[in-house]
């Protein structure tokens, strides 16, 4: 087949055939480097240690659960707003055919029939692929569920009671747990509630719909308003959840978390940890670049600002970052006795296009 190829020289397309674009390259000298390197670690360093800071000072209490109900401690009081998890482990809401196994147009408030979910929601797409206990009378079995899919059958109806010592139950707010957007936009039931087997604005499915992405995860359950005071508790698990589930592998172990949160969210000493080793990084290259300073000949820059020098000279043709090589001349400058030379041919309006380069004998000064 015969190919047609751009002669008009003013066009971007003939310009990018023959690789005569303009560009900048940008040579950094070794000051430069030294003050951003600076700057960037002091940046990441102050950074990270204020995350690890503030995350030391949050309150995250675990409290693994199997039955309908356990006890827990709080050593301390806490002053602060609460935020009251459930958490599960051993649970893969990642799973691609978990994810897919749904319909976001019905789950919008859309009446769709048994053809449009069927392709998304699969095997459960009528209400009698739903589990006996969430079937509420009067629904037809050979009806389109409606949410349909394995992620809302999964649904999650734990409900969480916590008593004090004395017997007085801790009130838990459930309101404004979920995004707004999700509760205005996405989630809508139908206009005949009737046919739906579970209210799909409820901001605790809500949360459940929104998967994670990792095999140990947690949903905000409601807040506690302070303080909470130090002391023993009785957690009470109402419709305890068992099932088994093709997203998890074993046993799942379930826990209800109690923390606090801060103007960066919750504890996350794993952030904290990776930008202060961030900031690390660039004190260890801001060292090496100390550390070769002493010698011009052996500098480690040096190398790269000779070996730029070359490509402003080849500035046709094809581009060779060979900083690399000119490092390591430098750095084996007293066994090495030769010098990369770059010879290049432009690209051509030919199916084959090449490039040679050679070695040629450096001169002792």
């Amino acid at each position: 087949m015969e190919k047609h190829f751009c002669t008009d020289k003013r066009s971007i397309r003939y310009q990018i055939e023959q690789q005569v674009v303009p560009g900048i390259s940008f040579l950094p000298q070794p000051k430069h480097i030294m003050i951003c390197s600076t700057i960037s670690f002091i940046c990441l360093i102050t950074i990270g240690f204020s995350i690890l800071g503030v995350s030391a000072s949050l309150e995250e209490i675990w409290i693994d659960y199997k039955g309908a109900n356990t006890t827990f401690t709080l050593n301390s009081d806490i002053n602060d707003q609460v935020y009251l998890y459930f958490s599960f482990s051993n649970y893969y809401q990642n799973h691609r055919v978990y994810i897919q196994s749904q319909a976001y147009k019905q789950l919008s408030g859309n009446d769709l029939e048994y053809g449009d979910v069927n392709k998304y929601c699969q095997s459960v797409t009528l209400n009698s692929a739903l589990y006996p206990d969430q079937i509420r009378p009067g629904i037809k079995l050979d009806s389109v569920a409606f949410p349909c899919g394995w992620m809302a059958k999964s649904y999650s109806a734990e409900t969480f009671t916590i008593l004090d010592s004395a017997g007085n139950r801790i009130p838990i707010d459930e309101k404004s747990i979920a995004w707004s957007v999700d509760t205005s936009q996405k989630f809508k039931n139908l206009a005949d509630i009737s046919k739906q087997w579970i209210d799909v604005t409820n901001e605790h499915f809500v949360n459940w719909m929104c998967f994670s992405s990792t095999s140990k995860w947690k949903k905000l359950y409601g807040k506690i308003s302070p303080p909470l005071r130090k002391g023993t508790y009785t957690l009470f698990v109402n419709n305890v959840y068992d099932r088994d589930l093709i997203v998890s592998n074993g046993t799942v172990t379930k826990s209800i978390i109690i923390a606090t949160i801060a103007g960066i969210g919750g504890r996350s000493m794993f952030i904290g940890t990776l930008i202060t080793i961030c900031g690390n990084n660039y004190r260890i290259k801001l060292t090496i670049r100390v550390c070769f300073s002493h010698n011009g000949r052996s500098s480690l820059l040096a190398g790269i600002q000779k070996t730029a020098k070359l490509h402003q000279i080849c500035n046709t043709g094809l581009r060779l970052e060979v900083s690399l090589f000119g490092i390591l001349g430098n750095l084996f400058a007293n066994k090495l006795i030769l010098s990369l030379i770059h010879i290049s041919e432009p690209t051509r309006q030919a199916e084959i296009s090449y490039a040679v380069f050679c070695l040629k004998k450096k001169k002792r000064v």
